[in-house]
């Protein structure tokens, strides 16, 4: 008898073993069911290569603020803008222009928000290569012995084209083209200045405030009555994304405004 009770006790163990781990994968099995039913999509944003810097850091708070994740695909905007165009499974466009956000919502409509201007984007010459004290530190950067100056493609990208307009506003564009070395963006203008390929290049000043936060080297901003207005305009491109209308309130906030000023842009 004794043998008998001492078998049903091994069993009755044994089976609370098993129900013990049967309930463990179901409740495995219903957390995972739960993060994979209610975990939000990631939010795909094309962004103007003046803008990647500054766009970070609002992803980085905002990503802590909404746990929600972000993508960033970069570049100039008339390629992004062509992208888009073409198709591209993009959520949010922050481009470097108003005028091809305005010209999305006109054209298609998908795109039914208006565009919203999130910053005012400011045009210098840098030159790292000359203290900040340098006397020519000016418009007289452009009568300077440079090899190469360097500038974005001024048909996709805006800050290029600003480029273009100061030369021509300042009648030196004649005297400097055979030095000017075009790149895709101003990103690859950047890449060119702090390798040494060029001596100096027209970008955004929040491209320079990040490599030289104290101005120790010579940057001219140039005055804004040399170029067209580089208000910068963004756009949600998916209507019913409610994470897309989340970021869109975000970039809104007083608290991204002050970010975005503080990386040299003015804001409206």
């Amino acid at each position: 008898m004794r043998s008998i009770a001492y078998l049903k006790v091994v069993m009755n163990i044994y089976w609370l073993k098993l129900a013990t781990v049967a309930l463990f994968l179901v409740l495995m099995i219903s957390i995972i069911s739960i993060k994979i039913f209610s975990a939000e999509p990631t939010l795909k944003i094309a962004v103007a290569s003046n803008f990647l810097t500054t766009a970070n850091k609002l992803i980085w708070t905002y990503e802590r603020l909404y746990s929600n994740e972000v993508e960033i695909i970069s570049g100039s905007t008339g390629k992004l803008f062509a992208q888009i165009n073409s198709g591209a499974p993009f959520d949010l466009f922050l481009a470097a222009d108003s005028l091809r956000p305005r010209l999305l919502s006109k054209t298609d409509n998908n795109f039914k928000e208006d565009p919203y201007v999130y910053a005012i984007g400011r045009l210098v010459l840098w030159a790292p290569g000359l203290p900040n004290h340098q006397k020519n530190c000016n418009e007289k950067l452009l009568d300077m012995p440079f090899q190469h100056i360097a500038l974005a493609n001024p048909k996709t990208a805006p800050f290029g084209d600003a480029g273009i307009q100061t030369l021509r506003t300042l009648e030196k564009l004649q005297s400097v083209r055979s030095k000017l070395v075009f790149g895709e963006n101003v990103g690859q203008v950047f890449s060119y200045i702090v390798t040494g390929a060029v001596d100096a290049g027209f970008l955004s000043l929040a491209q320079v405030q990040d490599k030289d936060p104290h101005r120790d080297t010579c940057t001219w901003i140039i005055p804004r009555k040399y170029y067209s207005d580089l208000s910068q305009s963004a756009i949600i491109l998916q209507s019913k994304s409610a994470i897309a209308q989340q970021f869109m309130n975000f970039l809104q906030s007083k608290e991204a405004k002050i970010m975005i000023q503080s990386s040299g842009y003015l804001t409206p």
